[in-house]
């Protein structure tokens, strides 16, 4: 019996990941870009071409919401990933820079301190 086209091929990953960030964005109501990068991360990370094998074809795709319910199940992640950019990150920088005990500021004064020895030296030369 003779299947149709879109009953035997399936949707390929790029058109996977561009539906899902779409549906996602209109349901979620994103707008701002360091939340649509966010978003991207987490869809590339997940739909990815070398390991995502599609297991419909292009009916069941639309027939069952499949964008959407990826969308959904992308939902918590995003949003921890939100929370902690949100709140970890300035933690970080200034557990990182802060005076005169930060991780980075010693290795950062060190090197400062040898390149302005350095320079000295040579105008002294």
């Amino acid at each position: 019996m003779f299947k149709a086209m879109w009953e035997d091929q399936s949707p390929t990953p790029e058109f996977i990941r561009k539906d899902v960030c779409n549906k996602f964005i209109n349901i979620f109501n994103i707008t701002d870009p360091k939340e649509l990068k966010i978003l991207d991360n987490i869809v590339n990370h997940r739909i990815r071409d070398d390991k995502f094998e599609c297991e419909f074809s292009w009916r069941g795709y639309f027939s069952f919401e499949i964008d959407k319910s990826i969308a959904h199940s992308l939902k918590p992640e995003f949003n921890a990933l939100k929370v902690l950019r949100k709140y970890l990150t300035p933690l970080v920088i200034h557990r990182l820079y802060r005076y005169p005990d930060g991780l980075r500021f010693n290795m950062l004064r060190r090197s400062f301190e040898y390149k302005s020895f350095k320079i000295d030296s040579e105008m002294k030369l």
